[in-house]
């Protein structure tokens, strides 16, 4: 998954300069970009398959919250429609052991009311089921007037 995130990270700043009717290296890359968010999606798939929620490491969320970015950016093709809601399915297991899967979700939420483009079937079911509100009710008074500690 570390190739496939740096792939995904070296590529995502690359503004390839092209002349007109030359669209060859930004198709490549984009291509290449793709790719790589859809095999980390395999691999969290068979991690997912192979071993329970529990044993997944942390660092898989990073992974999968990279490659969800990249595979929201050309949702019209079938792969990556596959592939997105896959990682979507992951991060929703992993929001039962830790609160940033869920944060993570909630953002992939706000992104696509921000940009009002279609998700796939499946995932809009699951991102509804999202709380309005990351945050808990406390009867502390003094917790519930902190700011939620999202590291994003």
């Amino acid at each position: 998954m570390r190739y496939h995130n740096a792939i995904l990270v070296m590529f995502g700043f690359v503004t390839p300069i092209t002349k007109e009717g030359e669209s060859t290296t930004k198709d490549r890359i984009k291509s290449l970009r793709t790719s790589s968010a859809r095999h980390i999606g395999t691999m969290l798939s068979q991690f997912r398959s192979l071993w329970p929620v529990k044993c997944m490491p942390m660092t898989a969320m990073r992974y999968a919250t990279i490659a969800l970015f990249t595979l929201f950016e050309d949702l019209d093709d079938v792969q990556n429609q596959r592939a997105f809601t896959d990682i979507v399915i992951t991060l929703q297991a992993l929001a039962g052991r830790w609160q940033f899967a869920k944060g993570l979700l909630r953002l992939v939420q706000l992104t696509n009311l921000k940009q009002d483009t279609s998700l796939p079937g499946g995932t809009v079911a699951m991102l509804r089921d999202l709380p309005s509100s990351s945050r808990k009710h406390r009867r502390d008074s003094d917790a519930a007037d902190l700011p939620p500690a999202w590291p994003l």
